[in-house]
């Protein structure tokens, strides 16, 4: 398998690599001979390297486990579960998170009972998520984050988070 390069580099004063859980600020001149014996050891490795402000991420199934385990740590500390279902996606400056939840007994009781009130519980506990996702994304990346953006759906328990990066 080749090394596959998706890579947009700038001219810029430093970089912030994140691999996995582990950030480093590296100048450009160290960043392009970095990329070159990737090229020249040919790692068994697919992974895209996108250059976003000054944050770089090697989008690799490694970032993407980490980000899709953060997600699912706010998912079990608010509702005592993780998701069914989770996709994590890196496109330009966009995170996407793809999300099946798990309906709680609760929820469903509450919707049979007074379903304008599981309506703006069910709104309020999106905008607490979109807020506990975001704490735990900046405590534990240095990802430059500009929004969170989130729409859930009731009925069949989708959730899609986008997260925007400066």
């Amino acid at each position: 398998m080749n090394t596959l390069f998706n890579l947009r580099l700038l001219v810029k004063k430093s970089y912030i690599l994140l691999v996995g859980r582990h950030l480093y600020r590296i100048n450009p001149n160290i960043m392009l001979l970095i990329l070159i014996i990737l090229c020249i050891i040919n790692l068994q490795v697919i992974f895209t390297i996108l250059l976003i402000g000054d944050v770089v991420i090697l989008q690799s199934n490694e970032t993407k486990k980490l980000l899709a385990h953060l997600y699912n740590e706010v998912s079990k500390e608010m509702f005592g579960v993780g998701t069914t279902l989770l996709k994590v996606t890196i496109e330009n400056e966009i995170i996407t998170f793809q999300a099946k939840h798990r309906r709680s007994p609760r929820s469903t009781a509450l919707e049979g009972e007074v379903p304008g009130l599981k309506q703006e519980v069910d709104f309020q506990l999106s905008l607490l998520y979109k807020k506990k996702l975001l704490q735990k994304l900046q405590e534990q990346t240095e990802l430059s984050i500009d929004v969170v953006l989130r729409d859930f759906d009731a009925r069949t328990q989708w959730a899609f988070t986008n997260i925007i990066l400066k």
